[in-house]
């Protein structure tokens, strides 16, 4: 276990450890997990050395979790194209389809995605929970190093162009995995927009 990658030297002993057969966790801080490629390669660690020792990759944001005490209503307008835009082709398109798409990603239900509108939730505010939150939770995004991005981290490919590929991959990003969890009544777009920059196009 790392304590956190900070310098070229830290980042070297992770390596070699690495490379000598050890399990090695740590932290890195940058803005998305794709940018912590590039960045152990601005720290000078070799493109075949992070391509054959980084296996998976998390990044992760902590947001305000709604209240006990909460109440239900309908996004507007501007909440629901927002959903649509984040979300896109992960809500599930008709009801055959609905639990078993939101079983592939680890929820019990999830509205269509052609609905008009959702059924939200905000906590209610109390001394207890100012501003109806109480709590955090996390919101991730998670992915392994595959061949091809391996191929990317080789030609020293930019943050943007490795989460391009993570994502055709399957990797929902936090922004994304916080709005779910935001449909799922645990959290709010609001502290999900506050806290997850817009995804890296």
């Amino acid at each position: 276990m790392v304590g956190e990658i900070r310098d070229r030297e830290t980042a070297e002993l992770a390596v070699q450890a690495a490379l000598t057969g050890h399990l090695v966790f740590s932290t890195l801080h940058t803005n998305s997990a794709a940018g912590i490629l590039p960045r152990l390669l601005d720290m000078g660690i070799e493109p075949f050395l992070i391509a054959s020792t980084v296996h998976t990759v998390i990044g992760q944001r902590l947001v305000r979790r709604i209240s006990k005490d909460k109440e239900e209503y309908q996004s507007d307008r501007a909440e629901t194209e927002a959903v649509h835009k984040v979300l896109g082709g992960l809500l599930p398109g008709k009801d055959s389809e609905r639990g078993k798409v939101s079983e592939d990603i680890g929820y019990e239900n999830l509205p269509l995605g052609a609905d008009n509108a959702y059924t939200l939730v905000k906590g209610v505010d109390s001394p207890e929970a100012p501003g109806g939150y109480k709590g955090r939770m996390g919101i991730y995004e998670v992915f392994s190093v595959t061949e091809q991005i391996q191929d990317l981290i080789l030609k020293r490919a930019t943050s943007a162009e490795i989460q391009k590929v993570a994502q055709a991959q399957g990797m929902v990003t936090m922004r994304q995995d916080g709005y779910l969890k935001a449909l799922a009544g645990r959290t709010t777009l609001n502290e999900v927009n506050r806290v997850a920059a817009t995804d890296i196009a």
